[in-house]
């Protein structure tokens, strides 16, 4: 069976839209890795719940600010810290203003919650004062460093791509945060706690980043391989306080190797559930309880 005939797209966009890109159906790095570190029903459940959280409000405009510096910035709203309901009014600063109808900014109101829906409406993003000074701290020290700074001074952003898995019979689509000129890799950023070398391995274990890494390279090599094949993956993380310091790690071969064979496996799934429009939890049966082996 080839591809199913439809206006989406097949191949490679440049200034595809992040929401259409989003809207796109298609497995995706991010929903292969939800599969492989629970179940399809946690993935399914996740799909479901399409709650923008300040945590993903930032990385929209770290990634902007990062990746595409001159580039128009996505609007940004900086929330009160103050508001007086009396006087329809709010304010921000270090000190709250005189008269007891002044109250701290509180989610619970009604009143809170209005400013940020007609905000968001009118396509905002929504971020506190410390929050937009942090992604500010984290792209100057991105592009200050003497690593992750080189990698980002030529090249392509949001490079959205898709391709039709013959065995499978699904849509594969994932969405490149860099492709550097005349290299040999494809870049992430990762916008992180710590980017230590200990605290980043475990990340990147935990959340399943070796997937992300060789679907990316699977999906360019697929439908760009024959004119500019890439072997490596890099990734540039980047902590989100103070002093916002980075580093940058090269996934190894065998972080690739492995990537390959879970993402495969994670495909091999979702395909499954999209086929019988079953998405199973954990498989029925008591299980024996051990202590964990880091506790030995």
């Amino acid at each position: 069976m080839s591809a199913p005939k439809t206006g989406e797209l097949y191949g490679v966009s440049l200034d595809m839209p992040a929401a259409k890109y989003h809207a796109m159906a298609g497995a995706s790095s991010s929903q292969l890795r939800a599969i492989w570190q629970a179940t399809p029903a946690h993935f399914k459940a996740a799909q479901e719940d399409h709650e923008v959280t300040p945590a993903m409000m930032m990385g929209t405009f770290a990634h902007a600010l990062i990746l595409e510096p001159t580039a128009p910035l996505p609007s940004i709203c900086i929330r009160p810290d103050f508001y007086n309901q009396k006087l329809k009014e709010f304010q921000s600063g270090d000190v709250k203003p005189d008269g007891e109808d002044w109250k701290d900014w509180s989610g619970n109101s009604a009143f809170c919650k209005a400013f940020l829906k007609t905000r968001k409406e009118a396509g905002c993003l929504v971020l506190k004062r410390s929050e937009h000074d942090a992604v500010l701290g984290m792209a100057k020290s991105a592009a200050a460093h003497p690593d992750s700074g080189p990698i980002l001074t030529a090249g392509r952003s949001e490079v959205s791509m898709r391709v039709w898995s013959e065995e499978h019979q699904v849509w594969v689509k994932c969405r490149l945060d860099w492709v550097p000129d005349r290299s040999s890799y494809i870049a992430d950023i990762k916008t992180t706690v710590s980017a230590s070398e200990r605290d980043f391995e475990k990340k990147a274990t935990n959340e399943g980043l070796h997937m992300q890494a060789a679907l990316y390279l699977a999906v360019w090599n697929a439908l760009c391989g024959a004119d500019d094949a890439r072997t490596g993956f890099r990734f540039i993380a980047v902590e989100n306080t103070p002093p916002y310091a980075v580093n940058v790690f090269e996934a190894s071969q065998e972080f690739i190797a492995r990537g390959t064979r879970d993402f495969a496996s994670a495909l091999a799934i979702y395909s499954k559930c999209v086929r019988e429009n079953n998405w199973p939890a954990y498989a029925p049966g008591i299980k024996e309880l051990n202590m964990a082996k880091w506790a030995e």
